[in-house]
C-alpha cells in the first residue's frame, strides 16, 4: 500500500513549505495589485465606450431596416440629441388600421436607451451644410429600404478624447447600409425627399 509524501524536515529545522500566514500575505498582496488594475481600466474604456456606442446605434438603425422589410411597414428611430438618447417607433400603416386615433393607440414607442456616461452625439448631418447638434429628429427606414432623412451621418465624441479620436456612423440614403469611420466623416450633399 502506498501512502502521500508527508513535509520533509530538513536536518536542521522545521518542515518545508508555506505556512497559513505567509499565503494570506501572498493573496493581500494579489488583491491590492487586481484592485490597482480594475481600477485603471477606466482609462482604457473611453475608447470602447465610443465604439460600442457606435455600434449600438447602426445595429439598431440595420435592425430597423430589416424589421421594416419584413413587416411590411415603416420603421422609425427617434434621436433625442439634446437628453443624448434614442428610442425604436413601430407604428402600424394606414392600410393596417385606417383610423388615425387608434392607429396612434396601437404605436409602440420603445423605452429611451441613453448613451454610456461621457459619450455622446455630438452632431448628426445631412450635408455639409445642414447639420444638427440639439433638438431631436427621427429616421424611418420604409418596407423597400428607402431611408428618410435620406442618408446621413452621425458623429459620436467622448469627452475626455480628442475631437479627431471621435467615430462617425455613416447611413447610406440609397442602401440604408451602415458604414463607421474614424474621426470626423463629413457628409456628402444628400438631399431629402421634400428637396424634390
Amino acid at each position: 500500500m502506498r501512502t502521500l509524501p508527508t513535509a520533509r524536515r530538513s536536518a536542521n529545522g522545521p518542515a518545508a513549505g508555506f505556512t497559513f500566514i505567509e499565503l494570506m500575505v501572498v493573496i493581500a498582496i494579489l488583491s491590492l495589485l487586481a484592485s490597482i488594475v480594475v481600477v485603471n481600466l477606466d482609462g482604457i474604456s473611453a475608447p470602447t465606450k465610443l465604439r460600442g456606442t457606435a455600434r449600438s446605434i447602426g445595429n439598431q438603425l440595420l435592425e430597423l431596416k430589416e424589421m421594416a422589410a419584413l413587416k411590411d411597414r415603416a420603421m422609425s428611430l427617434e434621436m433625442d440629441l439634446e437628453h443624448q438618447r434614442w428610442r425604436v417607433i413601430d407604428a402600424p400603416s394606414v392600410v393596417d388600421i385606417p383610423d388615425e386615433h387608434e392607429r396612434e393607440d396601437a404605436t409602440f414607442v420603445g423605452d429611451w436607451v441613453e448613451t454610456p456616461e461621457g459619450v455622446r452625439i455630438q452632431e448628426v448631418s445631412f450635408s455639409s451644410t445642414d447639420v444638427d447638434s440639439s433638438g431631436s429628429l427621427v429616421v424611418t427606414f420604409q418596407s423597400d429600404g428607402e431611408v428618410s432623412p435620406s442618408g446621413f451621418v452621425a458623429f459620436l465624441k467622448h469627452d475626455t478624447l480628442p475631437e479627431d479620436e471621435g467615430i462617425s456612423v455613416e447611413v447610406s440614403g440609397l442602401t440604408g447600409l451602415i458604414a463607421y469611420h474614424d474621426g470626423h466623416f463629413k457628409a456628402e450633399e444628400i438631399r431629402r425627399p421634400e428637396d424634390f
